[in-house]
């Protein structure tokens, strides 16, 4: 089954983002960097993941912060017309 994909743009330093695609599957989330370099991919089952929260930023913007064993990412998910 195909998940949705959504652009992540998460918080890597102070001021500084990474363009991240993330996925949502029924087995879990996965963060996907959108150019090659130093990230990798990452999946998190849905067994480990602890906490999600969004928090609404601007039309189709959502401040976004998932916690799965004692890691936290966290940045910006953008929602528009065309995702998924």
């Amino acid at each position: 089954m195909p998940g949705r994909e959504y652009d992540f743009k998460i918080k890597t330093g102070f001021f500084k983002t990474q363009d991240f695609t993330l996925k949502i599957f029924p087995e879990g989330i996965a963060l996907e960097p959108r150019e090659e370099g130093a990230y990798k991919r990452t999946f998190i089952p849905r067994n480990e993941l602890d906490n999600l929260l969004l928090a609404r930023k601007d039309q189709g913007k959502f401040e976004i912060e998932i916690k799965a064993q004692g890691i936290i990412y966290s940045g910006t998910l953008i929602i528009d017309g065309e995702s998924g």
